[in-house]
């Protein structure tokens, strides 16, 4: 399952991307080349739900979409919530002016204060307006089960989700108890993040142990990723197991979690390989 700002491309766009960063986990788990090239994965969709709606003469790149006109009063009083939250979290105390929710680019550039730079701030805060409306839009939440449901089998073994599509995993999983799985992998995932469990319908499901129908849960991260910097989800879910990684960068990008030895370990024993 992927994760936000993948409404211009598509699931044969994702897929080999995702496919040549897995294998490289592999083989950095196993610590030889991988010659069973049939080790694949297939992408369930559903960026395209969030695409804009296209405007006549004007941009819509994410930091135009920020208006005080196309964003409620809830959007702003969340996107400030979780901002500040962000702050704590990090040790960056804001001051009671800074408190203030104020609209637009008012929001964004509070943001950019406390994220330290507007690519960051952009991140983080996309993250969450996805993450929100799949969690609260009831259209956006039917379609992208939907199509999860079109891709998962009785031979699915390994479900693995990346930034909001973690919190799609997971919904997956809590919807559906009678579909087990061995392996589920999260990689920079928002669910440590209040903000976004405070719109979940079940946000303590499984907290005390796994998933009644998941074999082993493995979340890996990157400190210096905004969107799973929150906490360690084993802080949350005590059998979820965390694994730190160092993605450079580019701390919150799925093909450098993926290609990590830490991402590809859980997997290569699940399919069996032999661990070096």
């Amino acid at each position: 399952m992927h994760g936000i700002a993948q409404q211009q491309l598509g699931r044969h766009q994702l897929e080999p991307a995702w496919t040549i960063a897995m294998r490289d986990g592999i083989e950095r788990a196993i610590n030889s080349p991988l010659a069973n090239k049939s080790v694949e994965l297939t992408i369930a969709y559903y960026g395209d739900l969030f695409l804009p709606r296209a405007k006549k003469n004007k941009s819509t790149d994410l930091s135009n979409d920020f208006t005080e006109d196309n964003l409620s009063d809830d959007e702003q009083e969340f996107l400030s919530d979780a901002i500040e939250e962000f702050a704590e979290t990090n040790s960056q105390g804001i001051s009671n002016d800074q408190k203030i929710r104020i609209p637009g680019t008012g929001l964004l550039a509070r943001a950019d204060k406390i994220f330290g730079s507007r690519a960051t701030a952009l991140l983080y805060i996309g993250e969450l307006r996805q993450v929100r409306r799949y969690l609260l839009e009831a259209a956006i939440t039917q379609e992208t089960e939907r199509r999860v449901s079109m891709h998962v089998t009785d031979e699915t073994r390994i479900l693995i989700g990346h930034s909001l599509g973690s919190i799609v995993a997971f919904e997956y999983v809590r919807k559906n108890p009678d579909f087990n799985i061995e392996l589920l992998l999260t990689l920079g995932s928002p669910l440590g993040i209040r903000m976004v469990r405070k719109l979940m319908t079940d946000p303590t499901f499984a907290m005390t142990g796994l998933p009644p129908n998941v074999g082993r849960w493995v979340n890996v991260y990157d400190s210096a990723d905004p969107v799973a910097c929150s906490a360690p989800l084993s802080a949350l879910w005590t059998e979820a197991s965390d694994f730190p990684v160092n993605n450079g960068s580019k701390p919150h990008a799925v093909q450098r979690y993926l290609g990590k030895k830490e991402a590809g370990t859980p997997i290569a024993e699940v399919l069996g390989f032999n661990i070096q």
